[in-house]
């Protein structure tokens, strides 16, 4: 599937204009992930709960062709066991899944995360239009993330258990000996 390269963006005018950058590492078997909370807020910083500060940027990882990460649950930007809301899924190609078979709605390739749509009506980013149950990245030949041809590929998720919305937009993927990576920032939709 080709994409059109997202224009390249100043700094100063991307939609998250992070005041401070907190970064989590979370050991899951077999594969690690990270999460990093993009907008800063009194909250981080002791006062509240962390789960409230969005964005999140993700960066799930999986081992090899034939394998998936653990998953990620959007409520609260955890890695659990299992499927959670949402993991990347590796063969021929690598995708973002979802347990759900029509949880996923590729919405095209957009600048910022807060230009990705958020209706719910169509996903033109996709041939077919309809909400599926993942969203392709770049297929498994090796590259770097500064290489990746998925960069700004925008979509919503629906929450596995409930029905919450999520927007989210790819930073990017990679590929190669050491396994497969994607990197994306999500913010629940209001």
């Amino acid at each position: 599937m080709y994409r059109k390269e997202p224009e390249k963006v100043p700094p100063s005018a991307r939609g998250a204009r992070a005041t401070r950058v907190i970064a989590l590492m979370l050991a899951a078997v077999g594969c690690g992930s990270e999460i990093h909370v993009m907008e800063g807020s009194d909250s981080a910083a002791g006062g509240g709960a962390l789960e409230s500060v969005w964005p999140k940027r993700v960066v799930l990882k999986a081992d090899s062709a034939g394998s998936t990460s653990d998953g990620l649950r959007l409520e609260d930007g955890s890695m659990v066991a299992g499927d959670g809301d949402l993991h990347l899924g590796v063969a021929y190609v690598m995708s973002l899944r979802s347990p759900l078979p029509d949880a996923v709605c590729d919405k095209g390739v957009h600048a910022t995360l807060a230009e990705v749509p958020t209706d719910t009506d169509s996903c033109p980013g996709d041939l077919s239009g309809v909400w599926m149950g993942f969203v392709y990245l770049s297929a498994t030949s090796s590259h770097t993330t500064e290489e990746s041809d998925t960069a700004g590929l925008g979509f919503l998720v629906r929450a596995a258990e409930d029905d919450a919305l999520y927007r989210g937009r790819v930073v990017g993927d990679a590929y190669g000996a050491s396994g497969a990576t994607v990197t994306f920032d999500y913010e629940p939709v209001p």
